[in-house]
């Protein structure tokens, strides 16, 4: 069984000439290709012969259009989204850092990001991301050196309220505002989406490491984000899609927190075809990305 993770998938990014995006045409094509030789489903527990699972991470407003296509072919993914965007109406950090560098100069967005990171003297941070120990993030991720190290940085080694005071100076000194709406799936849209027989997943709250918080805010991530989709699309929550979904993105506490709020299945990054091992193991089932079958 191979399990395939979706990001941003559109026919065109004019207002983001930087972003990094699987063309809709070309998704088709991969549909086409994996329903030649397997079955699509979101019913993989059940078997792992010759099939292909689809899922879509982020709740990003490309995966409506995604949905419908996919009903029309009569198939179905696993859509997993992240429950801040739906409570404050917010952008999440994570993907105001796409938005910048995908909408600026990618230079001027990285230099002033470390301008900002030494005003707020956050050398530590800088210098721990170059550990040999996380050298290993954003290896496989086709993006430019500096990028990365970016990314690294912000994703890992910043804490939430480091993220949101560095974005604020950025966002004013970049001129960039974007609605929620305008970017995340609503509620609307994803009561529609089980409509056409779609299913939906937890991508926790704030889409921050597991790794990094407390256990009091990994129960806000994992079962927080479970009862307010539950409460708000009436239906089971069965799926879970760790933030950033490397190995180091989540712990031991994690997996035991998924387990006692009833999640059944939990996804990670790993690039390899599951097998039994991981059905009977349950919270770390790997997954390729898009990218690997360009």
């Amino acid at each position: 069984m191979k399990i395939i993770m979706y990001h941003y998938i559109r026919k065109k990014s004019e207002d983001y000439p930087n972003l990094k995006f699987l063309h809709f045409n070309k998704f088709k094509k991969q549909i086409a290709k994996f329903q030649t030789n397997s079955i699509i489903t979101t019913d993989f527990h059940d078997d792992l012969k010759s099939k292909t699972v689809l899922t879509f991470d982020d709740g990003i407003k490309d995966h409506l259009s995604v949905a419908e296509y996919l009903n029309k072919k009569n198939l179905s993914g696993i859509f997993f989204v992240s429950t801040f965007p739906l409570i404050e109406k917010k952008i999440l950090p994570v993907h105001q850092l796409h938005l910048l560098l995908a909408k600026r100069n990618i230079k001027k967005v990285i230099n002033k990001f470390f301008e900002i990171c030494l005003k707020f003297n956050n050398k530590d941070f800088i210098k721990f991301s170059n550990t040999k120990k996380y050298s290993y993030l954003y290896n496989s991720v086709d993006d430019e050196a500096k990028v990365k190290e970016v990314k690294k940085i912000f994703n890992y080694f910043l804490n939430l309220s480091q993220k949101k005071q560095i974005l604020k100076y950025m966002n004013k000194f970049f001129d960039i505002n974007i609605k929620s709406s305008q970017f995340y799936l609503t509620i609307k849209d994803l009561k529609y989406m089980i409509d056409l027989g779609m299913v939906i997943g937890s991508h926790g709250y704030n889409h921050e490491p597991l790794n990094n918080l407390s256990i009091k805010k990994k129960k806000i991530e994992i079962t927080g984000s479970k009862k307010f989709l539950e409460k708000k699309l009436k239906k089971d929550i069965n799926y879970f899609c760790y933030p950033y979904g490397w190995k180091y993105s989540y712990d031991k506490s994690s997996i035991k927190l998924l387990k006692s709020s009833g999640y059944k299945f939990a996804f990670n990054v790993e690039k390899r075809i599951v097998k039994n091992s991981d059905l009977l193991n349950k919270y770390e089932i790997p997954r390729f990305d898009t990218i690997d079958f360009l």
